[in-house]
Parts: C-alpha cells; sequence; structure tokens
C-alpha cells in the first residue's frame, strides 16, 4: 500500500455468523465438525499437562455446505499460558484477535450449543479430543460418530484419497474442507436420504469410546405411526396408493397428498425451495 501502510489482516475463517436457514430444512440431518485446536494451562502450575480449548471450528452438512466456520477469541488472562498448534494447522496468533474477524468465545460456544442441538454430529479422530475440552457443550448432540471408529485408525487426509478421490491437507488444514471430507466418508458408510433418513440403521457407535448409542431413533413415534396399516400419515396414504385401479384415481388421491404434505412442511420450508440433493462423492 501507498507511504508503508500495512494491509489489514484477512480473515481466513469463511462463515463467521451461523447460517440458520441451512439448518431449519431437516433437523435430523447429520453434521460434520472439524476443529483446530490452542492448548493452555495456568503457569502457576508448570506440571501439569495443556487442555484444549477451541481456535478454529467449522461444520458442514450433508451437501457440502459450510453452515459455520470461526476463529474463537478467549479473553486475556495473564495467568494462563496459551500453545499455539504448528502453522499447518491454520491458526496463527493474528487469527484469534477480534479485529482480524475472530468471535469472543462464549458467542461461539452459545451457537455451537445451538447448531448441534438434537443432532447427528460426525468428526475424525475427535473423541478423545472432546473430552479434553473444558467446555462441555457436546452432550447437547443427539449422537457423536467418529469416522476414524467407521475405518480404522486412519489420517483424513489418506482416506479422502482413497475414498473421495479427495486432495485435502495439501498445504494446510482448512477445517471447511476437512469437515466437508468428513461428511462425505460418513456418507458412505450411512447414506442419507434427506427428510426420509437413512437407507440403512442408524449407526451404531462404541460407547466404550465415549460415543452416544442413535438405536432410540429407528424407534420413533414417527415410524412407528407409519407401520400402522390404514393409518392416516402421508407415508400411510402413499403406499396405499398402491390399491388404486385407475389412473384417475390415483392422479387424485397424489394431488391430496402433495397438498397434505405440502401442509406440513411449509412452517419448516418456503414456497417453491429446491428439495434436498445428496452430497457430491
Amino acid at each position: 500500500m501507498a507511504n508503508g501502510a500495512q494491509e489489514p489482516y484477512q480473515c481466513r475463517a469463511t462463515q463467521t455468523t451461523p447460517r440458520w436457514h441451512l439448518l431449519a430444512a431437516d433437523k435430523n440431518e447429520p453434521l460434520a465438525i472439524d476443529i483446530e485446536f490452542v492448548d493452555w494451562k495456568l503457569k502457576a502450575n508448570p506440571e501439569s499437562k495443556f487442555r484444549h480449548r477451541l481456535g478454529r471450528v467449522a461444520l458442514t452438512n450433508t451437501r457440502g455446505q459450510t453452515i459455520y466456520d470461526v476463529y474463537v477469541n478467549y479473553p486475556y488472562n495473564e495467568r494462563v499460558r496459551r500453545l499455539l498448534p504448528p502453522p499447518v494447522f491454520g491458526v496463527l496468533r493474528e487469527d484469534l484477535m477480534i479485529r482480524n474477524g475472530a468471535k469472543e468465545s462464549k458467542e461461539v460456544l452459545k451457537n455451537l450449543g445451538n447448531i448441534i442441538h438434537g443432532r447427528t454430529i460426525v468428526g475424525h479422530g475427535m473423541t478423545q479430543d472432546l473430552t479434553t475440552m473444558d467446555e462441555k457443550i457436546w452432550d447437547r448432540a443427539s449422537t457423536i460418530v467418529d469416522t476414524q471408529h467407521l475405518y480404522g485408525q486412519v489420517k483424513l487426509s489418506s482416506l479422502a484419497a482413497e475414498f473421495l478421490d479427495d486432495g485435502i491437507q495439501k498445504t494446510f488444514h482448512d477445517p471447511s474442507e476437512d469437515a466437508s471430507a468428513t461428511m462425505g466418508l460418513y456418507l458412505l458408510k450411512h447414506p442419507y436420504q434427506g427428510r426420509n433418513g437413512f437407507k440403512d440403521a442408524a449407526p451404531t457407535v462404541n460407547n466404550a469410546n465415549g460415543v452416544k448409542d442413535s438405536s432410540e431413533a429407528t424407534n420413533s413415534p414417527e415410524s412407528k405411526e407409519d407401520s400402522v396399516v390404514g393409518n392416516s400419515s402421508p407415508k400411510g396414504k402413499e403406499n396405499a396408493l398402491q390399491e388404486s385401479t385407475t389412473s384417475a384415481e390415483i392422479e387424485t388421491a397424489l394431488a391430496q397428498l402433495a397438498l397434505e404434505v405440502g401442509d406440513q412442511s411449509g412452517k419448516q420450508r418456503k414456497k417453491g425451495k429446491k428439495g434436498w440433493k445428496p452430497f457430491p462423492l
């Protein structure tokens, strides 16, 4: 710049405000998360172990769209020693400053809690990381799945290259990119069908690894209602169409079904919004 002035620092986080509208469409949609940590401990206790706290966090949905991607600023505390990760992880001292686009930890934690509430959260190699964090917000998720347990103890970049033909982490870690790859790996094991749920059973995970079991999802009131013969749910009526004897009856029934489904989902989706599209693998 002119007169030797320094250019303003460019925030590398891509979505510092949550995209709430992408969450409203389907409360059951799983989300992938990736976190780059900053370690800390009290200076007065140098023999203690470092603990994790958020440096940068990103979440994506099943379509690869970024829901949230933000650097986290914690209030300065002269009694705390902070240890940044190596530069390859993409969390520099400048990234964590409010003036450079980072958000206050209180705000980020509140947003995270609201985003993951009642949802399946998918991460890679994150089970141990979450247990060493001071912030206990992860129990707000209904289920936490670690793709490292689904594929074995393998690096995310290796799995992405082998199964997704996706070259990630070539120069530095990008949480948004890593979360998207994690979701791609998860969907290979558990294909998601939008509002209709999963093709196969909900993922069963090992409680011994600190992960919740999601088997109760298969016993939801909705699934029981649809299994009742002659019920009045939209899905039940759709099955009843197979017994229609004329094309006119089928067309009439389909029109009625469309009206009922549209009425039920109108509160959650705007009129004319495109339906769910599968994650591009």
